[in-house]
C-alpha cells in the first residue's frame, strides 16, 4: 500500500469532516438553519464518502492494479466498492476501539468497535444517495414535495459523526495477509493523520532477533510478533 496516498486520502477527509463541524457551530451560534449551509455540508459529506471509498482503492492498489487502474475515472461508492469486494471482501476500512486502563488511565489494546455508530458499507452506500438527492434538489423544483431542510440538516449531523467513528482510529487489510496498517486521524503528537504498518514475523525470525539482541544487552528482549513502520 501507498503509505503517503493513503494518508493524504484521510487528511483530505478530515479537512471535510472539519469544515462541516464548522458549519454545525455557525448554525448553532446563530440559531438557524439555511439552505445553503444544508446544501455545503451535504456537498462535503458525499465527497468524504467518495473519498472513503477512493482511500479503498489506494490501499489495494499496487496488489490490484488491473482493477484499480479500471476504477480510475469512477466515483460512485457503490460501483467502487463491489469491484473491490470480488477480489478483496475486507477493503473496507475497520473501526478500532482503544482499552485503556480505568486505574491508571494508560493504553492497554485495541478492539473492533462495535457496530452501531459507525459508518458502514451500506450506511454509505445509502447515505451517499441521501446526500446526492438533496444536493441535486434543484432538479426536481417540478416534481414532488420538497425535502425538509431540517430533516436532511439531522441527517448530516448523524452520518458526520459516523464517519469520525468509522475513522478516527482503523486498520486497513489487504490481500497480503502478512501485513497490516493501523490509521490514527488525529496523532497525540501533531493532531495530523498518522500511518503505522505491521508486518508479519514468523517465530523462528523472531527467537533469532532476541537471541541477537540478549547477546547485547543486559535485560532480555520482550517477544514481539510484530514491528510497526509509522508514516507522519
Amino acid at each position: 500500500m501507498d503509505v503517503q496516498k493513503y494518508r493524504q486520502v484521510m487528511e483530505r477527509i478530515k479537512g471535510r469532516t472539519d469544515y462541516v463541524t464548522s458549519i454545525y457551530r455557525s448554525a448553532e451560534s446563530m440559531g438557524k438553519v439555511s439552505v445553503f449551509m444544508v446544501e455545503s455540508i451535504c456537498l462535503q459529506l458525499r465527497m468524504a464518502i467518495e473519498d472513503i471509498a477512493v482511500a479503498c482503492i489506494v490501499a489495494n492498489a499496487s496488489e490490484m492494479p488491473a482493477v484499480a487502474n479500471r476504477l480510475k475515472k469512477e466515483y460512485r461508492p457503490r460501483h467502487i466498492l463491489k469491484s473491490l469486494e470480488e477480489i478483496n471482501p475486507k477493503c473496507y476500512p475497520i473501526p478500532m476501539v482503544e482499552n485503556v486502563s480505568g486505574s491508571t488511565g494508560r493504553f492497554r489494546d485495541t478492539h473492533e468497535r462495535p457496530e452501531g455508530d459507525w459508518l458502514t458499507k451500506n450506511d454509505a452506500k445509502s447515505g451517499y444517495g441521501k446526500l446526492s438527492n438533496f444536493v441535486h434538489q434543484n432538479l426536481k423544483y417540478y416534481d414532488g414535495p420538497p425535502i425538509d431542510l431540517n430533516a436532511t440538516y439531522s441527517f448530516a449531523q448523524e452520518l458526520t459523526t459516523k464517519i469520525f467513528n468509522l475513522l478516527s482510529h482503523h486498520h486497513i487489510t489487504v490481500l497480503d495477509e502478512n501485513k497490516m496498517y493501523r490509521v490514527i486521524m488525529s496523532s497525540s503528537s501533531d493532531g495530523n493523520v498518522q500511518v503505522a504498518e505491521f508486518e508479519r514475523v514468523d517465530d523462528l525470525k523472531v527467537d533469532d532477533i532476541i537471541k541477537e539482541f540478549d547477546a547485547l544487552s543486559d535485560e532480555p528482549a520482550a517477544k514481539s510478533k510484530g514491528q510497526p513502520r509509522v508514516t507522519n
